[in-house]
């Protein structure tokens, strides 16, 4: 699972018909939940020099975001994404990254992110440090998170990050494609 303490957002985030004070949205946004795969999406983009690069997005993943109402810096976020279900539309493409150059799916079934930090950065926006798991490596990584909407039990975020590639053995295709991967995420959790 992946925790990404993406609640420090909803602290003093402006919603829809009005700010709510601080301790209101975080007492309305307090609790845990489970993330919601079919209103969610994990995407990522390998650059290319003078190109497009590859993107895609990952189908089958699951997780978690507790909200923390005493201590909002304990706040944690948990995914687990299946590499194995990566999908770019290219067929060839597809078969190239889940082999043991890239994912090595067969090998390594899940990749796991679990936070250790968050610090707000705006009404909105926060940074969140966590540890991601890949192909049998854990790297620390930092994402941004920004707060989308939180109504009625459910509350979604945008989450994007840059990480090296070669960190966890995926650097085929350097200098071609960029020893970078970029994912943009839209999370949406409800609460249990």
């Amino acid at each position: 699972m992946v925790r990404w303490a993406l609640v420090l957002l909803l602290l003093a985030a402006g919603l829809a018909g009005g700010a709510l004070a601080q301790d209101q949205l975080l007492e309305q946004a307090a609790g845990r939940y489970a993330i919601v795969p079919e209103n969610s999406e994990i995407a990522f983009l390998v650059p290319a020099v003078g190109g497009r690069g590859i993107q895609g997005r990952f189908t089958e993943f699951r997780g978690e975001f507790i909200i923390d109402r005493r201590d909002p810096a304990r706040s944690q976020v948990a995914i687990t994404i299946r590499p194995g279900s990566a999908a770019t539309g290219q067929g060839r493409v597809d078969r190239f990254i889940l082999g043991p150059s890239v994912f090595d799916a067969g090998r390594y079934p899940e990749a796991i992110f679990r936070s250790t930090a968050v610090a707000q950065t705006g009404p909105q926006t926060a940074t969140v440090e966590g540890v991601l798991t890949a192909k049998g490596v854990s790297r620390p990584i930092r994402l941004t998170a920004t707060l989308l909407s939180l109504r009625g039990r459910e509350a979604a975020f945008e989450v994007a990050g840059e990480f090296p590639r070669s960190w966890f053995g995926m650097a085929a295709g350097v200098p071609l494609y960029r020893d970078a991967v970029r994912l943009s995420v839209i999370v949406t959790g409800r609460r249990r």
